[in-house]
């Protein structure tokens, strides 16, 4: 059977063994079966499971922390417990999930020149302001 499918005798002996139901038969329904509750299902978010954990983030974002700063501080505050760490993509992705309400950090604020100073209506040279007569006298 493993040379028709193009397998290796112990893959197609492993898969056999696998799927076979409490019997030891193999039964094509019954291995369906066990292959879509072994599909990946998501786990929790850590966030959402350890309230600690979710209070000392939610308290660090509130203070305006990036991501990686909050992680940085998990790591120092939990040493000991590496179940207590996350790193900062978990964060983003944690702040940007409708289900945990974290908020956002701030964006920073663009900074822009300076306005330069602008001209005083009435004063231009061709606003007709005060004339100067043409007086022509000896140059000095």
């Amino acid at each position: 059977m493993a040379r028709e499918i193009g397998r290796s005798q112990s893959t197609v002996s492993r898969q056999l063994r696998r799927n076979a139901d409490s019997s030891g038969r193999y039964r094509p329904g019954t291995a369906d079966q066990l292959a879509v509750r072994r599909l990946g299902r998501p786990r929790a978010r850590r966030l959402a499971t350890d309230l600690a954990l979710r209070q000392v983030v939610e308290e660090l974002l509130g203070k305006r922390w990036s991501p990686e700063q909050v992680a940085h501080e998990l790591y120092v505050r939990f040493p000991e417990a590496p179940r207590r760490r996350l790193c900062c993509e978990s964060i983003y992705q944690a702040i940007y999930d409708p289900d945990l309400p974290l908020t956002r950090p701030a964006k920073r604020r663009r900074r822009y020149p300076a306005a330069k100073g602008g001209s005083v209506p009435g004063s231009g040279v061709s606003d007709g302001g005060v004339s100067v007569p043409d007086v022509r006298g000896p140059s000095r």
